[in-house]
């Protein structure tokens, strides 16, 4: 069994190509062209002195411009250019507390208003979306999430300071919004 690195995107690359690194033959062969055509031309500079400071790869080894994994298959290895920089940050999961704060404050966006902005209306939509998917059941009375009845939410919910209207809702509401007074929330 092997261990595999998966990537989002990546260009697949043969294995003798080396991208923005030239051999010996190839620099020394390009170094000939550019100097007979520079003193055709009347310059004398050499690109083998702006080269030389970056030292010289020879094909047989790896190169390190870009980021590159392997890609490890049932047929062998194939190497690969994989997009992984800036490195993507691990996904966080809200802790339960967070997820109360969030609640009971909603951010503005997640809120809608009635003309008067008294009553706000928060939607079974935003919750699942910032609470996670997994948290939720379908129910099969309304066809809608509901909160587990064994998620941490459900059980300490309350105790952390989610008010019992929001929690029956995402307990057993069969609406996909809740609509309460502005005072409800923080």
């Amino acid at each position: 069994m092997s261990t595999a690195v998966y990537s989002l995107f990546y260009i697949p690359v043969l294995r003798n190509l080396k991208i923005g690194v030239l051999s010996e033959r190839q620099r020394s062969s390009n170094s000939n062209s550019n100097t007979a055509a520079s003193a055709a031309n009347g310059n004398n500079n050499n690109i083998d002195e702006t080269d030389s400071q970056f030292g010289s790869v020879s094909s047989s080894e790896p190169s390190t411009r870009g980021i590159r994994s392997t890609v490890a298959s049932s047929t062998g290895e194939t190497n690969a250019f994989a997009v992984t920089w800036p490195p993507a940050p691990p996904p966080s999961t809200p802790t339960t507390q967070q997820i109360v704060n969030r609640l009971m404050n909603p951010p503005q966006a997640a809120r809608t208003y009635n003309k008067d902005h008294t009553p706000v209306t928060l939607s079974m939509i935003w919750v699942v979306n910032f609470v996670g998917v997994e948290h939720f059941q379908t129910s099969t009375t309304s066809g809608r999430h509901v909160l587990r009845p064994n998620d941490p939410l459900a059980v300490q919910g309350a105790d952390l300071g989610l008010s019992s209207e929001i929690l029956t809702w995402l307990k057993e509401g069969d609406d996909n919004n809740i609509t309460l007074p502005t005072s409800h929330f923080q």
